[in-house]
């Protein structure tokens, strides 16, 4: 389960990245959309200024200039670097401006790159019909301020009319006019685009917020689990390997589940009883006389280091009573050991039956008690 939510976390992740893209890439091309719409009406102006200047002053390079900024707008001259930005200004007010040339692309093929709707298409493409429409006349002001018309008179007022005349500024208006319409429409559609987008992307925000939740919450789970069932157990059996070291044998094995702890746990119980039942019997080894099964020597020891203890602490008296079996050597000799070891037994278990519980009894020597 953890690892399903983290790959469809992982997977929300990306949709939100691809969107993240998608709303940078829808930015930049109405930027790009605009910035064409924007150069096509800057054309438009710049070549209304080249006209005029020129039906100005006579001067030849702005009518230069007003061709070339046909035929860029036409594919026919390569655009310069920069050109989106201040150009012309530089150009007819410096001498020495220069700017790299670019590559050649008409303004029509630059809108099919940039996949206009068809209503945007055109739109654009009628408002250059009519910018070239405008252009008609400007070539026919060049041509009266030539004399090269049908009248073969040049005639500079009748051209300056003609660029500053209420038709030309109708066509003029009737370009923007176009281009306003297309920038409305662009700004609805991106707008709209970028709504659904942004609202796409803060879906998947809400689900990658829930499954980050999901996730905290089963890492949780997991842990708990883990130190539950796995951490916690583990601390009781090093808890209780190091009671052994101390001599604490009893452990309980009943609270460990039946998995692979809990049968390290009941392997581990069962040695501890083994381990403890071997050290009991060692230590009984260790106090009881082999034949007799009576305290020997080392825990007739203790037992009255004991009494002498407790005699200095608190003054109770005790008494010690040593018994000796006479010409036990003789038994041994005439009737065998093993009858001598017979003797021995029947004495100890009589003296058991005598002494009281509180009485500590032992065989001191080989045949003394």
């Amino acid at each position: 389960i953890l690892g399903l939510v983290l790959l469809i976390l992982i997977s929300d992740l990306w949709l939100i990245s691809q969107n993240n893209r998608f709303l940078a890439d829808m930015h930049f091309r109405r930027y790009q959309s605009r910035q064409l719409a924007e150069e096509l009406r800057r054309s438009s102006d710049e070549l209304t200024r080249m006209a005029r200047t020129y039906v100005e002053t006579g001067e030849i390079k702005y009518l230069n200039f007003y061709h070339l900024i046909i035929a860029i707008r036409e594919g026919k001259a390569p655009r310069p670097q920069n050109y989106e930005n201040i150009y012309w200004d530089f150009m007819c007010g410096t001498k020495d401006y220069y700017s790299e040339p670019g590559m050649k692309i008409s303004l029509e093929n630059s809108m099919k790159v940039l996949h206009f709707t068809e209503l945007e298409m055109s739109i654009l493409f009628e408002a250059k019909k009519r910018s070239d429409t405008l252009t008609s006349m400007e070539s026919r002001a060049f041509a009266i301020f030539q004399g090269i018309t049908d009248e073969s008179m040049p005639d500079p007022e009748l051209a300056r009319k003609l660029l500053f005349s209420d038709e030309y500024h109708y066509q003029k208006a009737s370009i923007m006019k176009k281009i306003d319409e297309f920038f409305n429409l662009l700004d609805n559609r991106t707008k709209q685009d970028v709504e659904r987008a942004a609202l796409l992307r803060n879906r998947y925000l809400l689900i990658a917020l829930v499954l980050s939740f999901t996730l905290s919450g089963l890492c949780l789970i997991g842990f708990l689990y883990f130190r539950n069932v796995i951490v916690e157990p583990l601390k009781n059996l090093t808890r209780w390997i190091t009671a052994m070291q101390d001599g604490t044998y009893d452990f309980d094995d009943s609270h460990y589940r039946n998995d692979e702890i809990g049968m390290v746990a009941n392997a581990f119980s069962v040695m501890a009883t083994q381990v403890s039942e071997s050290i009991s019997n060692l230590k009984y080894l260790s106090r009881t006389d082999s034949l007799t099964k009576i305290s020997n020597r080392i825990a007739l020891d203790e037992a009255l280091l004991h009494e002498i203890n407790r005699f200095e602490r608190y003054e109770i008296p005790c008494a010690v009573i040593m018994l000796d079996i006479d010409h036990f050597k003789r038994i041994n000799d005439k009737f065998s050991h093993s009858v001598g070891d017979k003797i021995l037994i029947e004495i100890s278990n009589l003296l058991t039956q005598m002494v009281r519980k509180t009485d500590a009894l032992g065989r001191w020597g080989e045949k003394s008690f």
